[in-house]
């Protein structure tokens, strides 16, 4: 069964680079999107034959986009970026996972590298307990940098376990997607 994950966090806390760092593919193909860096419109990428990534727009003005990419995903792949921290957006995203009824979620820490150990810390705890007012079934926090090939390497583990779990469910036998 196919697995589908949906990127998902604020403007600049990594999704693209994230995504390109864990299949090789850079979702962003518009050239308003390479010329602004910063996604507008749903990118692609498979992490492996059965691991399909939709790389969302983080930024307010395109929010209709990342509702449209959220809808009939297995998984959220939610970065929040530790220089930045929780941001508005990263509280309006996990939100809408929530009202679609998005029960794994997998939170990328990305930029691991641009910040000392201490404030990764503190930001670590405090996504923590922000994530305490959601009822997410299977839960995980990576620190990742797309600078640092073993926290890849440790995410990209991550999701094909749990793409693993998915393969059980009974698969419908045809595929549909909204």
């Amino acid at each position: 069964m196919q697995t589908i994950i949906c990127t998902s966090g604020h403007i600049d806390h990594g999704k693209t680079s994230l995504v390109k760092a864990l299949t090789g593919t850079n979702t962003d193909s518009l050239p308003e999107e390479k010329s602004k860096l910063m996604t507008i419109d749903l990118g692609f990428a498979f992490l492996n034959e059965k691991i399909t990534i939709i790389d969302v727009p983080g930024h307010e003005k395109f929010i209709k986009n990342m509702a449209a990419g959220a809808n009939s995903v297995n998984l959220v792949l939610l970065a929040i970026a530790a220089d930045d921290g929780i941001m508005p957006q990263t509280l309006e995203h996990l939100n809408i996972i929530s009202h679609y009824g998005i029960k794994k979620c997998i939170i990328a820490i990305t930029k691991k590298d641009k910040v000392d150990d201490v404030l990764l810390e503190a930001n670590y705890k405090k996504i923590k307990k922000m994530l305490d007012e959601y009822s997410f079934e299977k839960l995980l926090i990576v620190k990742t940098s797309i600078n640092d090939p073993s926290s890849i390497k440790k995410l990209k583990d991550a999701i094909i376990l749990e793409s693993l779990v998915n393969e059980k469910k009974i698969d419908r036998g045809f595929f549909s997607y909204p």
